[in-house]
């Protein structure tokens, strides 16, 4: 049995996203913007997990961004797999 999916795991994986994807950040801002805050886990603030039938998607917001950047992990209904993670500008 794989283990359960937490929102430690999900800061890790919104992460390692950030990182592998350089000005993906930056370009959710008219300008830009640093992208470093964004490579920190302590930055990322869960503020909702809920459940469907199919998902589970937890949100979280990026603190140094004052509520203008979150994220969303999403997993299966078994919170088991990641299935998507999508970074977006408020």
């Amino acid at each position: 049995m794989k283990n359960k999916f937490c929102s430690a795991m999900a800061k890790k994986i919104i992460v390692e996203w950030v990182a592998a994807h350089p000005g993906c950040v930056s370009s959710q801002f008219d300008g830009g913007i640093d992208e470093a805050p964004a490579l920190l886990k302590k930055n990322w603030k869960r503020m909702s997990r809920k459940r469907d039938e199919k998902f589970i998607v937890r949100s979280f917001d990026c603190r140094p961004y004052d509520d203008q950047l979150r994220a969303y992990v999403i997993t299966n209904d078994a919170d088991e797999t990641v299935i998507s993670v999508v970074i977006q500008g408020e």
